[in-house]
């Protein structure tokens, strides 16, 4: 086993099969007993540290619902709530890799090799040299003193499921693993609390790992190109969604008129024109907006909102699934009572934006026209696409990473007129 400096950006395709794909609970956790010392209902703060796993040359998913007690509705001290790699840590409990393996791991099928030689297995002149790590793996601990530490693997999946059932009784000497490069805003403005209802810009550059500004986005038909600016009260009482134009050092720049004081979630939903699986990435910051600002409690399920004189209204009472690709239809009829007229806004005739309650896990979905192209939105290896062939008539994908209550904010262009509809939904696991 082998721990990778931090790289740059290396485009490794993820696994097909079952093998790159293990499943997220044993029988044992699902039912909450007790795996040797850990126990399910571990509470307090948490902190996130990202695991990525690659066997020959390929990723392997990291899934949702590792230290998930589904019978019992209780977690384990590691846990997995979306499948993007992040395990949650309770705080001061010091695991070790070995530990978060315990919890999780059911040994996958192997991963059977075919005749010939595998172009994968090739040396590749863009990965960097690696280090070997001199204790065993299942010793290594998963960091707790910052909120984020990357931990890069290249691993065969068989040889480290027996690495994390030994033991030693010696303290091994555990290497340094420098943080990892990534994307990052740089210049964010506002750098301060701003007022509600005036003016203000909101700029900012995105950092590639090299240090360099990104400025090649993708672009073209569709809407997955350029930069999805978000904002979002923290309460999900207010949405704002913006396309800010690029200069050419790469930096973004829009106005924007806070509708009322309180805190604001940023979402940067960025589509850089680069090789490789990675299609987009959200980076995130906060802004204040002054002034006195109550809560407001999201309100239960309403199939049919009023805005601006459109009826908004969604057919039946939906039955949704943490990672299952679902869909809703929505009708929109304007104040003449007549079938709304579609405008294509950002590359699609909608945008389904979505929001966890609490946490403000984040997904976005689009219904494009039939045959349009770059309409998929995709979660893991789970897509989803929405499309409208009627006019008023929208069939809205649904994907979201975790279950809990989801506001979803629907968005449409009719003539001049951009319709927000929000909905409160319930997503089981």
């Amino acid at each position: 086993m082998i721990a990778a400096p931090p790289p740059s950006v290396i485009p490794t395709p993820i696994g097909v099969g079952a093998a790159y794909r293990p499943p997220a609970r044993t029988q044992t956790v699902k039912t909450g007993r007790p795996v040797g010392t850990f126990r399910c209902g571990a509470t307090g703060k948490r902190y996130g540290v990202h695991l990525e796993l690659f066997a020959r040359r390929r990723v392997v998913i990291v899934p949702a619902g590792i230290g998930i007690a589904t019978a019992r509705r209780c977690s384990y001290a590691a846990r997995t709530r979306t499948p993007t790699g992040v395990v949650e840590i309770v705080a001061g409990a010091r695991l070790t890799l070995g530990d978060l393996f315990r919890i999780w791991f059911r040994p996958p099928p192997p991963l059977a090799r075919r005749p010939g030689r595998d172009p994968a297995d090739a040396t590749r002149a863009d990965r960097p040299r690696a280090r070997r790590l001199r204790p065993a793996p299942s010793q290594l601990p998963l960091p707790w003193r910052s909120l984020m530490r990357k931990l890069l693997l290249l691993l065969a999946v068989v040889p480290l499921v027996a690495a994390c059932g030994g033991s030693s009784s010696s303290a091994p000497s555990i290497p340094t693993i420098q943080a990892a490069r990534t994307f990052q805003l740089a210049g964010f403005e506002p750098g301060g609390a701003v007022a509600a209802g005036k003016p203000v810009t909101v700029a900012f550059t995105i950092q590639q790992p090299n240090g360099k500004p990104l400025t090649n986005y993708k672009r073209g038909a569709g809407p997955h190109t350029g930069v999805h600016l978000i904002l979002v009260r923290t309460d999900l009482a207010a949405i704002i969604h913006r396309h800010p134009p690029l200069g050419p050092d790469g930096r973004l720049s829009d106005t924007i008129v806070f509708p009322e004081p309180g805190t604001y979630r940023v979402v940067v939903d960025a589509y850089p024109n680069t090789a490789g699986p990675q299609r987009n990435f959200q980076l995130f910051r906060t802004i204040r907006v002054a002034g006195s600002a109550r809560a407001q409690k999201l309100p239960p399920f309403k199939p049919e909102v009023d805005v601006d004189g459109y009826r908004v209204r969604m057919l039946g009472t939906p039955k949704l699934k943490a990672i299952q690709a679902g869909f809703v239809t929505i009708t929109v009829t304007g104040p003449d009572g007549k079938p709304a007229r579609f405008t294509p806004w950002f590359g699609a005739l909608a945008h389904a934006i979505f929001f966890r309650a609490g946490t403000l896990d984040y997904f976005h979905t689009h219904v494009c026209a039939p045959g349009a192209t770059g309409c998929t939105s995709a979660l893991g290896a789970t897509t989803v696409a929405g499309s409208s062939s009627t006019p008023g008539k929208l069939r809205v994908g649904v994907l979201v990473p975790v279950p809990g209550t989801w506001r979803l904010f629907l968005q449409c262009k009719v003539g001049l007129h951009v319709l927000t509809a929000p909905f409160t939904l319930k997503v089981g696991a």
